[in-house]
C-alpha cells in the first residue's frame, strides 16, 4: 500500500509472448476488496482506480517480470524489473523507474502530436511521451513487412520541417519508431486515431498495437497498392479507392471492442463529412478481439516520400458487452 491508502501492483502484461510488457495498476482499498474477474471490471473514472504501461521487453527472447517497487519520501514510486530487452540472452538486466503521483493517478491518454524536432529520441526507455527506437528484426515475428525483398532499407524516421517523414537514404541503419499511448481498455472505451498523412513511400506503416505488441489494424501507403491500404493481424489486406498524391489526408481509424472502422478525407474537409468507413473489421473467429491498444508503431523510409503531419487520439467510455 501506498502512505495515501492506494493499493498499488506491479505486474507482467501480455503473458508468456515475444515483447512483453510491465505494468501497474492502482485501486484505493474499498475497490481492491471487491472480487472481479479482471482488473477492468472495476468502475472506471475514480481518481485512484488507474493502470499504464511502464516499459516492453523487445528482445526475440524476451523475459519480463518479477518487478517490485518502493514509495520515495516526496510521493514518487521507484520501480524495478526483471527485463532481457537490449542485454545479451544470458546477461538480462534489472532494471528501474522513476514515476511521479501524478502519473501513476492520471496517465497520459489524449493525445495530440504537431511535429517538432526532436519529438522522440533515443534509447530504450525514452519516457511514455517520446518516441523510442526499434530494431525492424524484432517485429518480424508480428510481421511488420510482406514477404516480399524491400532490400536494406538503411532508413531513419526524421522530422522534416514540422512533419515526420522517413529518409531516403540507403545501407545506414534499419529502425521503426515506436509511441507507447493510453493504454486504452477496449472493453470499456471506444478510440479514434486520427492522423493527416500525405504521399506514398517504399515502406510507410503505421501500425496500432495492443499490450502484447501484436498488430490490432496497419494503415498503410507504400508500393504494395496504388491506393491507401489496412492490413489485419492475419494478413488480410484492405484497399481503399483512394490514391493518395501531393494534397493532405486525414484518416480516422475507430477501435472499440471487436470492430475497427477506417475513414479517409482531404485534411482540409470537415472531419464528419469523412463518408461510410472504406474499412471494416469484426472479431470473429478469424479476427479475434483485442483487449488494449497500447502503441503505434510507424516504419518509414527508401524512395517516395510519405509525411505525417498530425496524430490525435480521442477515447471515450462506451459500455458494451464483449462479442461472443
Amino acid at each position: 500500500m501506498l502512505s495515501s491508502g492506494e493499493v498499488l501492483v506491479a505486474h507482467r502484461v501480455g503473458g508468456f509472448k515475444t515483447q512483453r510488457w510491465f505494468g501497474f495498476f492502482i485501486e484505493d482499498q474499498e475497490t481492491a476488496l471487491v472480487r472481479a474477474r479482471h482488473a477492468r471490471d472495476d468502475k472506471p473514472g475514480q481518481p485512484a482506480n488507474s493502470w499504464g504501461m511502464i516499459d516492453n521487453d523487445t528482445s526475440r527472447f524476451a523475459d519480463s517480470g518479477y518487478g517490485d517497487w518502493v514509495e520515495l519520501p516526496g510521493g514518487d514510486v521507484y520501480f524495478v524489473n526483471y527485463i532481457v530487452d537490449t542485454a545479451p540472452i544470458d546477461r538480462p538486466q534489472i532494471r528501474g523507474y522513476r514515476i511521479t503521483r501524478d502519473e501513476l493517478l492520471s496517465p497520459t491518454r489524449a493525445l495530440h502530436l504537431r511535429f517538432s524536432a526532436p519529438e522522440y529520441r533515443r534509447g530504450k526507455v525514452a519516457g511514455q511521451a517520446g518516441w523510442v527506437r526499434q530494431r525492424p528484426e524484432l517485429w518480424r515475428t508480428t510481421e511488420w513487412l510482406e514477404d516480399i525483398d524491400y532490400g536494406p532499407l538503411g532508413n531513419y524516421v526524421v522530422i522534416d520541417g514540422e512533419q515526420m517523414t522517413g529518409s531516403r537514404n540507403r545501407g545506414g541503419n534499419e529502425e521503426v519508431v515506436r509511441l507507447d499511448v493510453g493504454p486504452y481498455d477496449l472493453d470499456r472505451e471506444e478510440v479514434e486515431l486520427s492522423i493527416v498523412h500525405r504521399g506514398r513511400q517504399r515502406v510507410a506503416i503505421v501500425r496500432l498495437a495492443d499490450q502484447a505488441a501484436h498488430t490490432i489494424v496497419e494503415l498503410r501507403s507504400d508500393e504494395v497498392y496504388d491506393q491507401l491500404w489496412a492490413r489485419d493481424n492475419r494478413g488480410v489486406p484492405y484497399p481503399s479507392d483512394i490514391t493518395v498524391g501531393d494534397g493532405w489526408w486525414r484518416t480516422g481509424v475507430r477501435v472499440s471492442s471487436g470492430r475497427v472502422e477506417l475513414r479517409s478525407a482531404p485534411a482540409g474537409d470537415d472531419p464528419g463529412s469523412a463518408g461510410a468507413p472504406w474499412a471494416t473489421l469484426i472479431a470473429d473467429d478469424t479476427y479475434p478481439h483485442h483487449s488494449a491498444l497500447a502503441a503505434l508503431v510507424i516504419a518509414l523510409g527508401d524512395a517516395g516520400g510519405f509525411y505525417i503531419d498530425e496524430i490525435a487520439i480521442a477515447h471515450h467510455l462506451a459500455v458494451r458487452s464483449r462479442p461472443t
